[in-house]
């Protein structure tokens, strides 16, 4: 158990009604006693009690509530307090700094979840499923997260675990007794074990892309030649004017992006430069980034000018992009349909994309809508087009799965194993598939923090939140 006593703020500093300050360590009851004057080693821990706070000379600060918690019963698993006072920046600001002047140090990112986890309060997962319920971007992903916190994910990688120690115990009976062991009907019923170990681990991996959408949100890239209305369609989209409109064509130069709830959705959506061929060097550079950025999106928003009677050479440069993103939903927004020829516009893109695309045109990875950014028609089809892709996610994976990119990570080598494994069996290399699977073994270890090297712990507590 850590030795030294942390305190941070547990809510944002900024005013509001409330404001929590958290504390963890051995000087907990001390420093209460100090801010407080009352003794709350006599008092039932994890009650309420008011209590005014008082500064360094004495003088009184607020009235709140605290709360103690005694070790081992806390979140920590350490003496933990928390105190409830009025939600001013600078009235909580100057607590804190009186906790750290009475012995307290300023905890660091996650500092409290991973004292929770050192002292066997949670495991590695868990922990992560704390910070990934905070950080969700959906109600769905805020459900699959609390699953991994209440232990439906520790479940199943448990399950995993004996199964997998069961094949091996088959695998080393027959090295270890093969006078003992059926050879021809243990090597069969090793070999289907070990394939359908494969093919479980595999599913586990493939809910990763659905579940990422629903927990860390989505990326919707609009891209397009310049003056296609690409910036008015982005202030549309987010409800203010945030991007600059001008009938300068070129006039995005760099990408420019906000966070958008859409249906209970976060959405983060990126206006970019508009693609088209230049010698400029400083909108090349923009291009770059834009056909970057477009790269990493989740969905594209394409647009084209429909005010136009043909397609020029620059839509041609958007058409590329399209072809480069088979694996994203794509929205082709046919913009200025006020002022323009939307029916002409829709048959064409239809045809030149149904030439250039492997998906189906009327499938759900595909959708042209006609819209006018400046009379914002089409903008809520454009909405529900993106509340698609988050419904897509939810009916395409199961409650249960991997929620960070570290256990992915692990589930690969996982799989690694297990795919190496059964290498060894086709070749009738008992010895071999007994150490692949004995791995295997050891990265499900891994993945609930019970063999994670103290590098790895610090990487994952650091991009917690400050007093979490």
């Amino acid at each position: 158990m850590v030795s030294d006593t942390i305190v941070a703020p547990a809510s944002p500093l900024m005013p509001s009604p409330i404001h929590i300050i958290r504390l963890s360590g051995s000087k907990v009851l001390e420093i209460l006693s100090k801010l407080t004057r009352k003794d709350f080693s006599s008092k039932e821990p994890r009650k309420f009690y008011l209590a005014r706070i008082y500064g360094e000379n004495g003088e009184e600060l607020d009235e709140g509530l605290v709360v103690f918690f005694k070790a081992p019963h806390s979140y920590t698993g350490e003496d933990m307090a928390e105190i409830f006072i009025h939600g001013n920046p600078i009235l909580t600001d100057y607590i804190v700094k009186l906790c750290i002047s009475y012995g307290a140090r300023y905890a660091r990112e996650g500092e409290f979840t991973k004292r929770a986890f050192l002292n066997g309060k949670v495991t590695l997962e868990k922990s992560e499923a704390i910070n990934s319920l905070i950080r969700a971007s959906t109600l769905e992903g805020v459900k699959r997260s609390f699953s991994v916190l209440k232990g439906e994910f520790e479940k199943l990688m448990n399950t995993l675990r004996e199964e997998i120690l069961d094949v091996v115990s088959q695998v080393e009976a027959s090295i270890d007794f093969p006078e003992d062991v059926d050879y021809e009907l243990t090597y069969e019923e090793i070999m289907r074990k070990v394939s359908e170990l494969y093919q479980k681990i595999n599913r586990i991996l493939s809910e990763w892309k659905s579940t990422k959408t629903l927990i860390y949100g989505a990326k919707c890239v609009i891209v397009g030649k310049p003056n296609v209305g690409k910036s008015m369609l982005f202030n549309s989209i987010i409800g203010y004017s945030r991007a600059i409109v001008s009938p300068i064509p070129g006039t995005t130069r760099d990408f420019i992006d906000s966070d958008v709830d859409i249906g209970g959705a976060i959405v983060k959506i990126v206006d970019t430069a508009g693609v088209r061929k230049t010698y400029d060097p400083i909108e090349k550079e923009g291009i770059e980034r834009t056909l970057k950025i477009a790269d990493s999106a989740d969905i594209l928003i394409c647009v084209f000018d429909s005010s136009e009677k043909e397609l020029q050479e620059d839509d041609e440069e958007v058409l590329k992009i399209i072809k480069a993103s088979q694996d994203k939903k794509v929205i082709i927004a046919i913009n200025k349909i006020d002022i323009g020829y939307s029916d002409f516009w829709i048959n064409l893109l239809r045809k030149k994309i149904e030439e250039i695309s492997e998906k189906n045109i009327e499938g759900k990875q595909f959708a042209i809508i006609p819209v006018s950014a400046k009379e914002r028609i089409g903008i809520d089809a454009i909405k529900e087009e993106i509340l698609k892709f988050f419904s897509q996610s939810i009916s395409s994976s199961e409650s249960v799965s991997i929620i960070t990119s570290r256990q992915k990570a692990v589930a690969e080598e996982i799989l690694q194993s297990v795919f190496t494994a059964r290498n060894f069996m086709v070749q009738s290399d008992y010895l071999g598939t007994a150490y692949s699977l004995r791995n295997a073994i050891k990265k499900i270890d891994e993945m609930l923090g019970k063999e994670s090297s103290h590098e790895i712990i610090d990487k994952i507590f650091s991009t917690f939140c400050i007093g979490k």
